[in-house]
């Protein structure tokens, strides 16, 4: 058990609730102690009632009083278990927002890399399966509860100590099997949900795919919905039969574990018969011993338990401080202390790219190779290429989204790696394929393309116009507070192009100088994309522009265009350049215009 994961915890919970902390541990330290006094009054009790029924001098008022006592520690033992019980809810919230924002933070400033590793993935899935507050007071009220328990288990030996050093022995030999065997199976379910992560992903994917609007009209026109269904059985069975098989095996333990305990508890009725056969108990003394040896049993259990889910949960606790911590060496080129650079007031000289090459994660296959070009500030560049030439890659590469690339980028001969993070994304901006449709209002829509002006309608009425969304917009009910998208209640849902314009005006909104373009109207009609393409230009004339397409007639409007194939730059040029060279740019070019002639004609 690695000791300093807890103690982390720890730290968290004294750093965020250090009153309900020292107060909870104050009830566990009173509730640990109330097992010994109520033996004693159980046994006075006994013995006076005994006494006045034997006929012996025995005050009323001495027994009544002992009975109001037991009373009222029964009633303090209930309240103190209450407030404990609340103020473990408390702690619980305070902890859940805490470390939720952690993970959250943790989420939106690791580098972009991260994201195309599966096994980031499964660790993030495994740390947000369940609610963290809840899974991380386990640990916390175990740890309390076996203070609790370890003060009641003292005083059960103190009190059995007295009557004889047998008793002693008896409950305290089932604690080693029993904590040995519980902390095996808590590991052994903790690396079984952890084996069980990528599967268990999959089948939560499916889940979602059958229970969502964007995939339904697929599932139904491509009648997958059986096919998914049993795709998600048989992934959902294959976890359940492993945690059924553990299960199983868990509770034989447990039952040989009970009979040991069975057997244990009749060695001590053994020797307690023994004892009072020889006159040295009273009846008291027998009922509260017998009390006791149940108590000192169940307690050893109960350490035993505690003991073992703190193991297990323990290793959740572990998993959650990794992924805080998760760093994956090959994705970080430059921390954010080496980046102390400013990004140019306003670009000069404009951007150089030399022998790029870039990697994907635990790929020995180049992405991107030797990619070497030149843009002058305000110049429009278009990159084309097929699919998977590599013009994605290299666009998140002159965002900085990937930083772990070879070669340079610098814009006015800074190296961007050296440029500070927000300043760079601050005066880049972008469309992309997969670009977001934000179930929010109009204006949070747009003025997510610059945050510190949320508040800001005109501006953002004026950028609206700009990309044409105006026009829709004023015919929704509430116009720029109107909600967009089916998700909650009240919202209103627009078609493709209108949320093209939507997300056009989010990206001119943030007024940077340079914009990136990536394939975002790929679903619209070339001619249409064509027009687009040509308002967003003329909206946008004195800023650096990359546009990325795999359409070559949309290109010909850029001043500059760079042809990928397989990683690389095998061409560069004008529309007109590119097509006298009668090379890669000529054959895609005719191919998609040949393409165009056969469907005017059918």
């Amino acid at each position: 058990m690695k000791l300093v994961y807890l103690k982390n915890l720890f730290t968290l919970v004294w750093q965020y609730g250090k009153a309900l902390f020292l107060l909870s541990t104050i009830i566990k330290i009173i509730l640990g102690i109330s097992p010994l006094a109520t033996l004693f009054i159980v046994q006075e009790v006994i013995n006076q009632v005994t006494e006045l029924i034997q006929g012996e001098s025995v005050e009323y008022m001495s027994v009544l009083f002992l009975l109001l006592l037991q009373f009222a520690v029964s009633v303090l033992i209930s309240i103190l278990n209450h407030v404990d019980s609340i103020l473990a809810i408390h702690l619980e919230v305070r902890l859940d927002y805490k470390i939720s924002k952690k993970v959250s933070t943790k989420s939106i400033t690791v580098p972009f890399s991260y994201f195309e590793l599966s096994q980031f993935y499964d660790h993030q899935n495994r740390i947000k399966n369940g609610n963290i507050g809840t899974r991380l007071m386990i640990p916390i009220k175990a740890t309390l509860d076996v203070l609790k328990y370890i003060i009641s288990i003292s005083s059960y030996v103190i009190f059995l100590a007295t009557i004889h050093w047998g008793l002693v022995v008896i409950s305290l030999i089932a604690f080693i099997p029993i904590l040995i065997i519980k902390a095996k199976f808590g590991s052994a379910k903790f690396y079984l949900m952890r084996n069980q992560t990528p599967a268990a992903r999959e089948a939560n994917y499916i889940t979602s795919l059958l229970n969502t609007r964007q995939a339904s009209k697929e599932i139904r026109l491509f009648r997958l919905g059986e096919f998914l269904l049993q795709k998600w059985s048989f992934l959902f069975k294959k976890n359940n039969s492993q945690t059924l098989r553990l299960a199983r095996r868990e509770y034989y333990a447990f039952i040989l574990i009970d009979l040991f305990s069975a057997l244990l508890y009749v060695a001590a009725s053994l020797l307690l018969i023994s004892q009072i056969s020889r006159g040295f108990l009273a009846v008291g003394q027998f009922v509260s011993t017998g009390q006791a040896i149940q108590g000192a049993q169940s307690t050893i259990n109960m350490i035993a338990s505690t003991l073992a889910r703190i193991y297990e949960n323990q290793l959740y606790v572990e998993d959650l401080f990794k992924y805080l911590n998760y760093y994956e060496p090959t994705l970080h080129k430059n921390n954010e202390q080496e980046k102390t650079m400013s990004f140019p007031s306003k670009v000069q000289k404009g951007i150089n790219v030399g022998n790029l090459s870039f990697y994907y994660p635990h790929s020995s296959k180049k992405a991107l190779h030797n990619i070497s070009f030149s843009v002058k500030p305000g110049e429009k560049i278009a990159i084309v290429g097929e699919n998977g030439s590599g013009k994605s890659t290299l666009v998140k590469c002159l965002m900085g989204l990937y930083n772990n690339y070879e070669g340079t980028i610098t814009i006015d001969d800074i190296d961007i790696q050296k440029i500070k993070t927000n300043e760079l994304y601050d005066q880049m901006t972008g469309i992309f394929q997969d670009y977001m449709k934000y179930q929010f209002t109009v204006q949070e829509n747009i003025g997510f393309g610059n945050i510190s002006k949320l508040d800001q309608l005109q501006q953002i009425i004026n950028t609206s116009e700009k990309s044409g969304a105006d026009s829709f917009v004023r015919n929704l009910p509430k116009q720029y507070s109107s909600r967009l998208g089916r998700l909650f209640q009240g919202g209103y849902e627009l078609s493709g192009g209108q949320w093209q314009k939507i997300a056009l005006a989010r990206a001119l909104y943030k007024n940077a100088q340079i914009i990136f373009l990536d394939e975002p109207t790929a679903s619209l009609d070339p001619l249409v994309e064509i027009e687009l393409f040509r308002q967003f230009l003329s909206t946008t004339k004195d800023v650096t522009t990359f546009y990325i397409s795999h359409r070559m007639a949309s290109a010909k409007v850029a001043e500059k265009i760079l042809v990928l194939k397989n990683g690389e730059i095998v061409e560069s040029g004008s529309h007109t350049e590119l097509m006298n060279l009668q090379g890669e740019y000529h054959r895609m070019y005719q191919a998609q215009a040949n393409w165009y002639l056969e469907k005017d004609s059918s």
